[in-house]
Parts: structure tokens; C-alpha cells; sequence
């Protein structure tokens, strides 16, 4: 309901209702209020090491941003545009974009009265902003160095006329065009209202203007934003236009990683985690990986500088210092109880050979390491036959995943060399 309202009518929600909705949805993320990585991490795409949480700011723009698409779209025709089109002809768009002051005030109130309009423009400069678009520093309209009596300007027959700049109302030469000149030379229809404002204009202008020399950018704020919403056929592909410009890459964990485990080599660490996740339809099993990646797990270490525990030593050896890499690889617990004779970067990350890895061995991999998670959790020690057990359990309920969604030779193909048969 809320995604179908936003997308016909572009209705404002309040910051304080959109940060509790963020709040509740992270913390349902993590179970607890302790957020162990960046937000915009975790916004990221799987392939970038992510976990593909929606980010719900970035979804409300590209629902406005599709409805003002259409607006612009002069093939769409509908009878809503005839009430907001007028506000937005000639050069209006790139007027109200270029803005330096806010769209809700008064002043531009008077100009621009559709509430859901305004709000669409200012989510147009947020996704501006998130490009990081330049825009023109010599705009002549709602300015906020152009003021005359505390008011910036509007005069709407310059800007259908295409009057936008400051280097518009110069001549060859560099002076100022008088009235009648800018009224040829744009083909606007000249009258003494409009004339006094132009003077008042032209007096109001910042004086280090015509000392500098300025080069404005060659690309519109609207055509910037129009090469931008191009071409997308859905809220998706613009929502997934802005996550790829604003998602960050976890380059933090992977350097963790990279000199915890010794890696001279490039790491692929796309495949690494797309791999991962296609080896497995198991939730639980996506989620515990990607944690790992994101070196998230909690341990004993950290509980231990938190003050929750009174101890940091291992769960199973209580001999060393518990973190991650000590847990699933170098406790001797581990290795003995789980003996995996694997290159520890392979066994927490699995095996990949420059394509789609080996789904099976991967996931074989992802469930050992979630068993030793289990017992770390559980105070029991790891062991194969609780390894058999939760691998078995896996892969019945891929079984009943796979036959419900009509896929079961995807499973056939995963597990065929563990299985003959399947009943």
C-alpha cells in the first residue's frame, strides 16, 4: 500500500517516520540495536559484498524520480499532467534545479504552489547531489547572491525564453544587454513590469561577477538527471542506478582479510561473493556468510572488551584468545574434531577456479563453518557426525524448496554425486 501511494501521488514523509522505519528495519537485520557494519555497506549488492538490504531513502527517490520521468514524457499521456505540466515548460525544470535555495520557501511557494511537485524537484536535487553533479554557480533564478529587498528572482517570460545564465544577458563585447536587445535576441515579449524587474535584477548581480571568469558546466541540471532516468523501464532499474553510485565496496574486511590470511595473490572477491551465495538456497546459511565476509561474527575477543563475558579465551581449546580466525581455523578443537586440510583462505571462503565454483564443495564448506558457529554458540564441541547431520538437513530442504519451485534438476545437478537416488 505505502509503495503504491508513493508512486502515484509523490506524498512527503516526514524524517522522523523514515529514520524509525530505517531503525526497525536494521535492527530486525542485526536482532539487536548493535549494528556491526556501515549501512551503506550492507545497501551494497551481493557481487559488491553486501547483503542486498534495501535502502528505504534511496527507493522513495527512484519512486519519484519514475513519477516525475513521466511527467517529463511527452508520449505518456494522462489527464493528472494537465495540472502540474504548466509549472514545468520552457526552462522551469533546469530553473528550479539549479536552485540555490530551498524549495519550501515562501518565495518559491508563490511560483511553484503544487505541494507534491516541490517535493518531487527537491528529491530531483538529492539525486543530483548523490551524483554529484556540477552545477552552474551563475544561475539567475532563486539565487541566493541575487537578492533584491530580501527576494531572489522569478521572472517566468526569461526562462520560457531560455534567460538562465549569467552570461546570457552579456554581450560579445562583455557588457550588460539592455532590455529591449534581450527581448530580440530571446524573442520574448518585452513590457514595462518586466523591465523594472530586470533592472532590479541586473543592480542586484554579485560585482566579482563581472571581474571573474567563469566557465559554466556544458551539461543542464535537467539533462543530467534526464540521461539518468533514461531508458528505465522501472522503479527497479533507476533504484538500482542510484545503489550503484552510491553502494561502498568493504574494503575495509577485505584488507582485514587479505593480511590476517596471508594473501599475496589478487583476491577475486566477487566471485567469492556471489559463489558463496549461489551455493546454497538456505537463508540462514547466505546470512552467516555474509557476516563472515564482513568480519561481523562476534567472539569471545570482543564480548570480552565489551564487559558481557568475563573471559576471552576460546569456547572449545580455552587456551588462546577467541577470534574469528582462531575459531574456524587455527584452535586445534577445530582441525581435529572438523579435519578440513584445506588453505585457510579456502576454508573460509571457499574454492573458486575463475567461474561459478563447484556449488557442492562450497556449500559443504559453508555448512561446516556454520556447525562450528552452532556449537561455539551452543558450549559443544564440533564434530563430524553434527556436521553429517546439519548437511543432511540442508540439502532435504533445498529438496522441498527446489520441487516446490519447479527447479529440482538444479538440485539433481548440485547434489547428484552425494546421492543416487532421491525419493
Amino acid at each position: 500500500m505505502l509503495t503504491f501511494k508513493l508512486c502515484v501521488v509523490p506524498v512527503t514523509v516526514s524524517a522522523k517516520y523514515l529514520k524509525q522505519l530505517i531503525r526497525i528495519l536494521f535492527r530486525f537485520l542485526w536482532g539487536s540495536k548493535w549494528e556491526r557494519v556501515k549501512r551503506t555497506t550492507l545497501c551494497a549488492s551481493i557481487e559488491e559484498g553486501g547483503a542486498g538490504m534495501i535502502n528505504v531513502e534511496n527507493y522513495i527517490l527512484a519512486l519519484n524520480l519514475k513519477w516525475f520521468q513521466k511527467l517529463l514524457d511527452e508520449s505518456v499521456v494522462a489527464n493528472w499532467k494537465q495540472i502540474e505540466a504548466p509549472y514545468l515548460r520552457g526552462q522551469r525544470v533546469n530553473a528550479f534545479l539549479n536552485a540555490t535555495i530551498s524549495l519550501n520557501r515562501a518565495e518559491v511557494k508563490r511560483v511553484l504552489p503544487l505541494r507534491t511537485l516541490r517535493h518531487t524537484l527537491v528529491s530531483c536535487i538529492q539525486t543530483l547531489n548523490l551524483l554529484k553533479t556540477k552545477s552552474t554557480k551563475r544561475t539567475l533564478w532563486l539565487n541566493k547572491k541575487i537578492k533584491y529587498q530580501s527576494k531572489t528572482f522569478f521572472m517566468k517570460p526569461l526562462i520560457d525564453s531560455g534567460v538562465m545564465l549569467h552570461k546570457h544577458l552579456l554581450t560579445n563585447e562583455g557588457e550588460y544587454e539592455t532590455y529591449d536587445n534581450l527581448a530580440l535576441k530571446f524573442n520574448f515579449q518585452a513590457n514595462n513590469a518586466e523591465f523594472i524587474q530586470f533592472i532590479k535584477l541586473v543592480s542586484s548581480l554579485p560585482e566579482q561577477w563581472d571581474s571573474e571568469n567563469y566557465i559554466d558546466p556544458q551539461t543542464t541540471q535537467s539533462e543530467h538527471l534526464l540521461n539518468f532516468i533514461k531508458d528505465t523501464n522501472s522503479v527497479k532499474t533507476i533504484y538500482t542506478k542510484l545503489q550503484d553510485s552510491v553502494a561502498r565496496v568493504p574494503v575495509k574486511s577485505q584488507e582485514f582479510w587479505k593480511n590476517k590470511l596471508f594473501i599475496n595473490f589478487e583476491m577475486p572477491w566477487r566471485e567469492v561473493y556471489i559463489n558463496n551465495f549461489n551455493s546454497t538456497i538456505e537463508n540462514r546459511l547466505r546470512s552467516f556468510q555474509i557476516k563472515l565476509n564482513l568480519n561481523a561474527i562476534v567472539c569471545n575477543q570482543i564480548l570480552h572488551s565489551f564487559g558481557k563475558i568475563d573471559s576471552d579465551l576460546c569456547t572449545f581449546c580455552k587456551n588462546a584468545t577467541e577470534n574469528v580466525y582462531h575459531v574456524f581455523y587455527s584452535c586445534h578443537v577445530t582441525r581435529t574434531r572438523v579435519p578440513l586440510t584445506l588453505p585457510p583462505v579456502n576454508l573460509l571462503f571457499g574454492v573458486h577456479n575463475g567461474g561459478s565454483g563447484d556449488k557442492l564443495v562450497n556449500c559443504m564448506l559453508l555448512c561446516a563453518r556454520y556447525v562450528i558457529y552452532q556449537c561455539k554458540y551452543s558450549e559443544n564441541k564440533p564434530t563430524v557426525f553434527r556436521f553429517v547431520c546439519f548437511l543432511n538437513s540442508v540439502r532435504v530442504s533445498e529438496c522441498h524448496v527446489s520441487k516446490k519451485r519447479g527447479n529440482f534438476l538444479a538440485y539433481r545437478k548440485k547434489w547428484c554425486r552425494l546421492l543416487c537416488t532421491e525419493v
